[in-house]
């Protein structure tokens, strides 16, 4: 298992949210279900930066800038 971290960032602001997947497409298809899920109930998921970084290697996997 890998560890991830998926960071959302607006006006100054960071969310973070830290798991757990078998391999990077799992722990991509992981964060699109989960920024769905938290965009609906905070703006910063909905309209932040989002980064989704493999914490085991320090790589960042995707990255998707503020709308």
């Amino acid at each position: 298992m890998n560890n991830y971290m998926l960071t959302a960032q607006r006006n100054g602001k960071t969310s973070r949210h830290n798991f757990c997947d078998e391999n990077d497409g799992g722990a991509i298809l992981y964060s699109v279900f989960y920024i769905i899920r938290e965009a609906h109930k905070k703006p910063i998921w909905a309209r932040g930066r989002i980064e989704l970084i493999n914490v085991d290697n320090n790589e960042v996997i995707k990255t998707m800038e503020a709308k």
